[in-house]
């Protein structure tokens, strides 16, 4: 390290705890969380400040740490739908489904009638503004605790509106924390509903399953195929199972990146490891979508999912030209200008290969060796 560098990061650790109660006490000042307990408000201070001193090591964590703090306590979001409260959900069986949502009404669909089959019984969604149908449907689900925000999304916000929706409910549960166009899968699920992952992981010593995020496609060119809802699974059944890589941890956390992004689109550093199902204890907080803090435990959660990704239906080309003209997720947009160039440029581009394998039914996560099996199933006729 340059002695610039070394002098650049004393400056900052120096400035560190006064920005960090300046952040702090502006944004509390601000506050508008009176759906929140007062227990529960001092618990996400407490955990926001170790958080900010553990974690943001530098002027990039702790920017990032700063937008998730200032959108939990001054986005305005409204609770819209209240169907359940802390006291109807069992904390010893039960998992709480949160999202974040804007215009996705087919997906919401596929989502609600997936998640409801593996046994989960409360949603927190927020919705982000739809314009589509997507929150006029979601005020109908009766398993449902549906909350609207019309704040301009920002990766790092969105963090912010999820420890919101947590601290609705509060600690002391499991939660299942993933985007509307993630399915959560485990080996055996077909016969293991939600709660009886949770009781064989409590049983192993685990508080924390990761699972990698894994690209499913179709055997037809990017952006051009599209279904009923329904059929989104069927249609969208090829995945990779070589190109992804293990990155081992050195000043950071490990992780595995690759995929068909890096391999067709040229896409650099695609994180696909997630640690999506967490008991959600005094000490916890959600500061990104790969990794919750206190970080060590990360470290120590094993991968128990493949997380299926749909993400190359024909009407995303028009969701993912927004998403560059605004910039406002990772890296800028970076991974969606890729693919939109790409695809401008050469409209059969394929993500299937001879190498791409088909899903049909949880058994198939096996091609992933580091993700194990909680139940000991070993029935390979299982089908979707």
């Amino acid at each position: 390290m340059s002695i610039y560098s070394k002098g650049r990061k004393l400056l900052y650790l120096v400035k560190k705890n006064n920005m960090i109660n300046k952040v702090m006490s502006l944004a509390k000042e601000k506050a508008d969380i009176n759906d929140i307990s007062i227990d529960t408000q001092k618990r996400f201070y407490d955990n926001f400040i170790k958080a900010f001193d553990m974690y943001a090591t530098d002027e990039k964590k702790f920017d990032m740490m700063k937008k998730i703090v200032q959108a939990f306590y001054k986005n305005k979001i409204i609770k819209i739908s209240d169907n359940f409260v802390p006291a109807d959900i069992d904390k010893k069986r039960d998992v709480i489904l949160v999202t974040t949502i804007k215009n996705d009404f087919d997906r919401i669909r596929l989502f609600l009638d997936y998640y409801r089959k593996i046994g989960i019984k409360f949603f927190l969604i927020l919705d982000n503004g739809s314009t589509d149908g997507t929150k006029e449907y979601l005020k109908k689900q009766l398993d449902v605790n549906l909350f609207y925000c019309e704040e301009e999304y920002e990766t790092y916000k969105k963090e912010g509106w999820v420890n919101r929706l947590v601290a609705s409910v509060g600690f002391g549960y499991w939660y299942l924390i993933v985007d509307s166009d993630e399915l959560f899968d485990y080996i055996g699920r077909e016969r293991n509903n939600i709660s009886q992952l949770i009781k064989n992981m409590e049983a192993s010593g685990y508080r924390r399953g990761k699972g990698l995020l894994i690209d499913m496609y179709s055997d037809a060119p990017l952006f051009s195929s599209e279904c009923d809802y329904s059929k989104i699974p069927e249609v969208f059944s090829y995945f990779d199972s070589e190109s992804y890589r293990y990155v081992a941890a050195n000043s950071f956390v490990s992780h595995w990146e690759g995929g068909p992004r890096e391999r067709i689109l040229g896409a650099e550093h695609i994180w696909v490891s997630k640690s999506p199902l967490l008991f959600f204890d005094e000490q916890s907080l959600i500061i990104n979508a790969h990794y919750h803090f206190p970080l060590i435990e990360y470290e120590r959660a094993p991968y128990i999912a493949m997380i299926r990704h749909y993400k190359y239906l024909k009407s995303d080309y028009e969701p993912f030209k927004e998403r560059i003209k605004k910039g406002n997720f990772a890296d800028k947009s970076d991974f969606y200008r890729k693919a939109i160039d790409l695809y401008n440029n050469n409209e059969n581009i394929y993500f299937y290969y001879e190498d791409s394998k088909k899903f049909t039914g949880s058994q198939s996560i096996r091609y992933f060796d580091t993700i194990i099996d909680l139940f000991g199933d070993s029935d390979e006729n299982i089908n979707i």
